[in-house]
């Protein structure tokens, strides 16, 4: 599964102004061509619009997409031709005013995104350029999670955040416990996990000393794939999520014994003794080749 990275991006809203041209038919490459007028902010068009399924916040979207600078035309990367669609998040992300652009939109449209992007020159002095996304929508490859919430119990964590969007963690202040705690806070109706499966999650993952955020695959732009059950991941998440249904959330509290043990993960800032708290959505299971 391909991930889609950018920079931070900014602006917002709509705004009348004439606009690139965009040729070629949906599913090929899209030739952007750029009016000699500078860039507007912010601005979303549907270009093509599809008859398919309804893009909701949340839902894994695979796309085609083709991207230049406005002004000058410099391609940042293109993903037509180069075999198989990249899977994103349909929701808000580091990428925001992108990915939340699918929102509301179907299989089949074509979307053009006009960005402002921030950033830095070589002195640290900040910098804004703007870019041009042509997005096809091909498919929804996963649907986010929805569904009624069973708040964690009393001493754990609580999660918060709208539903499809990346949950947010609050700690208390609490010693936090010694097992592994496995709590279902959304239960799917999907497949039951087994061991071996690859699924296809979101997920969040904090340090309950500080309440520190070390990892989110929302933040990283795409869904995460991981053999469960068979050793390849912490036993935290072994344990956790064999068992669990397709369509669900879950928070998992892990202790040192079940995250990465005495040593940690000093890369990830994990101390040997420190306790782990992951939300993860359960999207889908891939299918065995």
């Amino acid at each position: 599964m391909a991930v889609l990275t950018l920079a931070t991006l900014a602006g917002c809203g709509d705004v009348a102004h004439e606009m690139p041209t965009v040729t070629g038919a949906f599913g090929k490459n899209a030739k952007i061509t750029l009016p000699k007028a500078g860039p507007p902010g912010h601005t979303v068009q549907t270009l093509i619009h599809g008859d398919g399924d309804l893009v909701r916040t949340g839902d894994v979207v695979d796309i085609q997409y083709s991207a230049v600078t406005w002004p000058g035309g410099q391609s940042l990367g293109s993903s037509f031709g180069q075999g198989n669609p990249i899977a994103i998040n349909a929701a808000p992300t580091q990428a925001k005013g992108l990915q939340e652009s699918l929102v509301g939109k179907r299989v089949g449209s074509r979307v053009m995104i006009v960005l402002p992007q921030t950033g830095q020159d070589e002195t640290g002095a900040p910098t804004t350029t703007t870019a041009v996304f042509v997005i096809d929508i091909m498919d929804i490859a996963f649907k986010g999670i929805s569904g009624a919430v069973t708040p964690p119990g009393p001493g754990l964590p609580s999660v918060t955040g709208r539903s499809g969007e990346e949950p947010i963690i609050a700690i208390p202040s609490a010693a936090p416990p010694k097992k592994l705690v496995v709590s279902p806070i959304v239960t799917g109706s999907g497949a039951v996990v087994k061991a071996g499966d690859q699924i296809v999650v979101q997920y969040v993952g904090n340090i309950w000393e500080g309440n520190r955020p070390f990892d989110s695959s929302w933040s990283n732009g795409s869904p995460a794939s991981f053999v469960i059950g068979k050793g390849q991941i912490i036993p935290g998440w072994d344990k956790g999520l064999v068992g669990q249904r397709v369509g669900s959330r879950v928070l998992l509290v892990i202790p040192p014994a079940d995250g990465y043990g005495k040593d940690g993960n000093p890369q990830a800032g994990i101390a040997g003794t420190d306790t782990l708290v992951f939300v993860v959505d359960i999207l889908g299971i891939m299918p065995k080749s």
